[in-house]
């Protein structure tokens, strides 16, 4: 006698019950990848080494990305990942609570508490920061910011005051220069913010400068062989840190403005344009004959127009081997070069569209 078979899959076609077969096993193994997921971001959070409590310094600077603090944080071998540290802040919402300035942190310290320092305002206000890139007066807005009196920084950021400084041997007597481009981006210890402290962090700064040039014994020699002084040196290199970020870039920047002031043309830079709107009140009129005018008027501005790293004044006193003659930035953030102005109008009508826009009062 046949037994009649029973059980969960009496009369279910074939197909049906394959169908649940796969379906039940794409959910156990997404619940095993949901699994993983959530070990890996959970191993992420926790401490590097936590026998490893040595205090670590770490910068984070004005209007730093998110992604670039994670970056340099687990280059420093401070976090295990820079993608779980930016999930768990975005998740949080801390980013925004994040201050500029010098912390101590180390590796047995987990991804919340390394958070929690980089929110800490007293701790970032134990050292003051000269932002790179800056204009004197925007690195005067940023003093205040950090805590000093508006009066004492106006009077610290008298040029006359440092006469004696071995930085005022590159400056030209007659007139005296400001300090507009001689602030080396550096971030100092303070013991106060008193208008001695601010004395001794401008100083500080300035010896910083002088280093560079102590730390590349050729450098004056280099850019003596570019027909430049220490100080016109200084304004071209500020010019080519508000063009480009990358020491390659830079060069070939250079490249051009020198190929240009060989030639006896204009640069072509809008920084010193928009510098000049600024800080001296020039009309947003780029046919007006203003020697900060550089898309008008041949040679160099009279003056630096912001601070800069190392990495300028060495493009400078080492141009790229290049012969280009024209440059865009795109809005991709990419530099295109060019020797033709055919080809120079192609590159920013393709690439820079936000950026090569008419300028405004509010650039």
């Amino acid at each position: 006698m046949n037994k009649v078979r029973t059980g969960f899959w009496r009369g279910w076609p074939l197909f049906l019950r394959l169908a649940i077969i796969v379906t039940a096993g794409l959910i156990f193994l997404a619940g095993l990848l949901v699994l993983f997921v959530w070990q890996w971001y959970q191993s992420g959070l926790r401490p590097v080494d936590v026998a490893d409590n040595a205090a670590r310094e770490f910068v984070v600077e004005r209007g730093q990305s998110l992604e670039s603090i994670a970056e340099n944080l687990q280059e420093r071998d401070l976090i295990k990942n820079a993608s779980v540290f930016s999930w768990y802040v975005r998740a949080n919402d801390h980013y925004s609570e994040f201050q500029a300035g010098n912390f101590e942190v180390n590796r047995s310290m987990s991804v919340a508490e390394i958070v929690n320092a980089l929110k800490d305002a007293q701790a970032a206000n134990s050292q003051v920061t000269i932002f790179p890139d800056l204009r004197l007066d925007e690195i005067a807005d940023s003093l205040v910011e950090q805590g000093f009196d508006r009066e004492a920084v106006d009077a610290s950021l008298d040029a006359s005051r440092y006469l004696d400084h071995p930085v005022a041997k590159w400056w030209p007597k007659d007139p005296l220069p400001s300090l507009e481009g001689y602030l080396y981006p550096e971030t100092l210890n303070v013991t106060g913010f008193e208008p001695a402290d601010l004395d001794s962090v401008v100083e500080r700064s300035l010896d910083e400068f002088v280093r560079v040039f102590e730390a590349n014994p050729s450098l004056e020699s280099d850019l003596a062989a570019q027909g430049l002084t220490v100080h016109r040196a200084v304004i071209l290199a500020s010019i080519v840190a508000q063009e480009a970020s990358e020491p390659e870039d830079m060069a070939k920047v250079a490249q051009v403005f020198f190929t240009r002031l060989n030639r006896g043309a204009s640069l072509g830079a809008d920084p010193p344009f928009f510098y000049a709107f600024h800080v001296l009140g020039q009309p947003l009129d780029f046919d007006l004959d203003h020697p900060y005018n550089t898309r008008k008027v041949a040679g160099l501005p009279p003056g630096p127009i912001a601070n800069f790293k190392d990495k300028a004044l060495l493009a400078v006193a080492n141009p790229a081997d290049t012969d280009y003659y024209f440059f865009v930035a795109g809005d991709d953030g990419t530099i295109y070069f060019n020797k033709t102005l055919a080809g120079h109008n192609r590159d920013a009508r393709l690439y820079c569209h936000e950026g090569c826009r008419l300028p405004t009062a509010n650039d």
